[in-house]
């Protein structure tokens, strides 16, 4: 009897202790993701001042035409859009992409429009305003860090410009037209390639 008694208070204090136990891991458990609450939520704040200040490093390289900075931040700010993307209905972060887009579109404006500058400035072949085509690699890049749409778009309005001359030469349905001009055609585009 004093054995059962014994073996019952052991086994009422180990069923005490294993409660305690189990209060301990939840403990843990709590802290533990507490932790990582703690350590997502930090992450964020540290990409959100990042966001913020690229944001504003973008609208100073766009201000004062600085293409290969504003293209590398445009990559950048990507990234973290990306990152904040689940977060879009935040007022805060939608504010954020807009300007971002407004800055993207500016920027996206004032690329083409320096593209047509030095076309024009090609065709003239004069001297005058020969410091725009040194920031036409820096303004290649922006293009690119637009994306494959600004690229399409570039690309599409270069080779129109290219073959508007080819439309005034050789109308369609004219006389140039024919399978016997053809020699014609092509050796206007291999001049034009060449130049």
């Amino acid at each position: 009897v004093e054995l059962q008694g014994k073996i019952t208070q052991i086994k009422a204090k180990a069923d005490e202790s294993e409660a305690i136990v189990r209060d301990i891991c939840k403990d843990i458990k709590r802290l533990d993701n507490a932790k990582k609450n703690l350590q997502a939520t930090i992450t964020a704040l540290k990409r959100m001042h990042m966001l913020t200040t690229a944001i504003s490093q973008l609208r100073s390289a766009a201000v004062e035409k600085r293409y290969s900075e504003a293209a590398k931040l445009l990559e950048a700010i990507g990234h973290l859009l990306r990152y904040f993307a689940p977060y879009g209905d935040v007022p805060k972060i939608a504010d954020l992409n807009a300007e971002v887009s407004t800055i993207r579109t500016g920027l996206e404006r004032e690329v083409f429009e320096a593209f047509e500058r030095v076309a024009l400035l090609s065709e003239t072949s004069t001297a005058e305003g020969t410091e725009d085509f040194g920031s036409m690699k820096d303004a290649c890049l922006v293009v690119d860090a637009i994306g494959p749409r600004a690229r399409e778009k570039q690309v599409r309005a270069f080779c129109d410009r290219q073959l508007d001359s080819y439309g005034a030469l050789f109308p369609k349905g004219g006389d140039a037209s024919t399978l016997d001009s053809a020699e014609r055609r092509f050796a206007w585009i291999r001049r034009v390639l060449r130049q």
